[in-house]
């Protein structure tokens, strides 16, 4: 799915890895590496993006793109993407996202003795 950003830009939804807000203004994070400053606010952009199954809102300030999501840790509430990046899932969106989590397809168990992680494929 691609979006038009301005007359100028279009991007496809499966490049970006993250949106961040700033206030009226969102960063959207690419895959090569790119930060993407557009001027519309996260919740206009979730609009389009919740379009697509694999975006997901972990906070009030953070949309992660779930196909580069590596490890959730529900004890701790954070979430590593493949970058390394880390992120807290907001407390009131926790068992919303947790529940989410189950439902996929891609969830594997991290260990037996730590059942509370979970990486994806």
């Amino acid at each position: 799915m691609n979006f038009i950003l301005n007359s100028k830009q279009k991007i496809s939804a499966e490049n970006v890895i993250m949106l961040k807000a700033e206030i009226n203004y969102t960063w959207l994070y690419m895959i090569d590496n790119k930060k993407i400053l557009v001027c519309n606010t996260l919740k206009n952009l979730e609009k389009s993006f919740s379009e697509k199954e694999n975006f997901y809102r972990i906070s009030r300030s953070t949309i992660v793109n779930l196909d580069f999501l590596k490890l959730a840790d529900f004890y701790t509430s954070e979430i590593f993407l493949n970058d390394e990046s880390c992120f807290q899932i907001a407390r009131r969106r926790r068992t919303n996202f947790l529940n989410f989590i189950k439902t996929s397809n891609t969830l594997q168990p991290f260990s037996q003795n730590r059942k509370r992680e979970f990486i994806f494929s």
